[in-house]
């Protein structure tokens, strides 16, 4: 497509099922038992195939994608991003399970469709809020459609790690943040559960 198609801005949704693990980013399809090897697809395996297919299509440099988007339950995690990072310029998936019709699409191309101009991120924040408007329509409040700015990524390792080391260093820091994390929640029940996300650093 991105050969007979060629244009300034790229895109490309995976559609699949996910686990939203980084060492089996799409889940094994076991055909209701028949196949007994269904490995699935590491985070690592699927960068380097999609950066392959960008390959052979002519397209190279440093994130050549817009937006790569994957339409699977469970890869909108951060360490999922952080594995594309050097491929796509936002990524957007699923934070948990997805248990709809998949993305927003109708909603998200139509607002490309009448935006030309959109950036990446413009993008990226139509389709999440009209998906994430379903959601709490249909009650799925721990369910959400996320994107990431892949350029703040590196940042954000390095304050992860910085986290990391001040629980290693003073471990009583994990107390506090179990607390903080904890009051972040609001609790309204079962899937009614959602993270305050303020909250929680105010806490912490």
């Amino acid at each position: 497509a991105f050969r007979e198609y060629p244009a300034t801005h790229r895109g490309l949704v995976i559609w699949s099922r996910g686990s939203g693990d980084v060492t089996r980013i799409l889940g094994g399809d076991s055909d209701n038992g028949a196949k007994t090897d269904a490995q699935g697809m590491t985070a690592l395996a699927m960068q380097s195939a999609i950066r392959s297919g960008l390959f052979d299509a002519g397209i190279r440099g440093d994130q050549p994608l817009d937006v790569l988007g994957f339409d699977i339950s469970a890869a909108g995690r951060v360490e999922d991003a952080f594995a594309m990072k050097d491929l796509t310029k936002v990524f957007v998936s699923n934070a948990s399970a997805d248990g709809s019709h998949g993305w927003a699409y109708e909603e998200a191309f139509g607002f490309l469709g009448t935006t030309p101009d959109a950036t990446a991120a413009d993008f990226a924040i139509a389709e999440t809020n009209a998906w994430n408007s379903r959601a709490f329509e249909a009650g799925w409040l721990r369910r959400a459609h996320v994107a990431f700015d892949a350029s703040k990524l590196d940042k954000l390792a390095l304050a992860t790690r910085s986290i990391v080391g001040a629980t290693q260093i003073i471990p009583s820091s994990m107390d506090r943040f179990a607390a903080a994390a904890a009051l972040a929640t609001t609790d309204g029940g079962g899937e009614n559960r959602r993270p305050d996300f303020k909250r929680f650093l105010d806490a912490f």
